[in-house]
């Protein structure tokens, strides 16, 4: 007890036992009543705490179930990805296969076109060689006939990679004869000089007009056909028993009037058209090679 209280206490002859009661229980009451507006604090704070534990255990459950909604919207979008990427990469692969494949031809498409621009450059270098030897045997019998040129007695024709001697029949031979004029064979004697030193086969033509066989001459040759035939066989067998060229690599072919040079009738077209034609082809069974060389 305060000092003042017991001196209080003993001035007014109050015992001091009593008012000590007294004063102890005052005190109980304001200590009870702030513990139990202490306790009511604690209850009005708890019940905040526990509504704001609700507060927040509803928000968690909320946050919970929005996290699983978006894993869930997630992992469904990731699987969709996944099957996208997987068909994406499906088709990358096919796509691949195909460029690849595609490459691969189109290699074996430029290699194709390769050996075939080799094979066409090997063709053209060929063509541009036989070309110029054509060019320069064309040479060799126009310096060589050149007066019967000249006379017009004789035509050169480079035709389609051939070379071909055109001999009018004025030359060779007498109407409606098969036998050779002497002028006849000094041109053939020409031409034979060239052929023996060239490896052609040598075919003979035989021409004649349109006009037919007379009377006098049917029983010889009863056509044009027979009579183009004897003058081409007559030049084969002049050159093979006059200048020896090898009878293999002659030919003697009638042409009648079936193969005109001109469609004309007058004189000079007539006469164009009976002629002997001597064409050089490619040999029938070409060289060996020399081993010597």
């Amino acid at each position: 007890m305060p000092p003042h209280y017991h001196r209080t206490a003993i001035r007014y002859g109050i015992p001091a036992l009593l008012l000590t009661g007294f004063l102890q229980g005052c005190a109980n009451t304001a200590v009870q009543e702030a513990l139990q507006k202490d306790l009511n604090q604690c209850k009005v704070d708890l019940a905040f705490c526990k509504q704001a534990r609700d507060d927040d255990a509803a928000f968690q459950r909320q946050l919970r179930l929005d996290l699983e909604n978006q894993n869930a919207s997630l992992k469904q979008d990731l699987d969709s990805t996944r099957k996208d990427m997987e068909a994406y990469r499906g088709q990358s692969q096919n796509e691949l296969i195909s460029c690849v494949d595609a490459r691969h031809k189109l290699e074996a498409d430029l290699e194709t076109l390769r050996q075939l621009h080799r094979g066409c450059s090997a063709e053209l270098n060929q063509q541009k060689s036989s070309l110029q030897e054509l060019e320069d045997k064309t040479a060799r019998y126009r310096d060589k006939l050149q007066s019967e040129i000249s006379a017009r007695n004789v035509e050169i024709e480079n035709l389609r990679g051939q070379l071909s001697v055109h001999v009018l029949d004025k030359v060779l031979f007498h109407s409606g004869s098969a036998v050779i004029l002497p002028e006849g064979q000094r041109v053939l004697d020409k031409l034979a000089e060239i052929l023996a030193t060239e490896p052609d086969t040598i075919r003979v033509e035989g021409h004649t007009d349109s006009v037919p066989i007379g009377p006098q001459l049917k029983e010889k040759y009863p056509s044009n056909w027979e009579l183009s035939a004897a003058r081409a066989s007559s030049v084969v067998r002049y050159f093979e028993e006059h200048h020896k060229l090898d009878p293999s690599r002659l030919e003697a072919v009638g042409f009648s009037m079936y193969h005109p040079v001109t469609n004309g009738d007058k004189p000079d077209d007539l006469q164009r058209n009976r002629r002997v034609e001597i064409v050089l082809l490619p040999p029938r069974n070409p060289p060996l090679p020399n081993p010597t060389k």
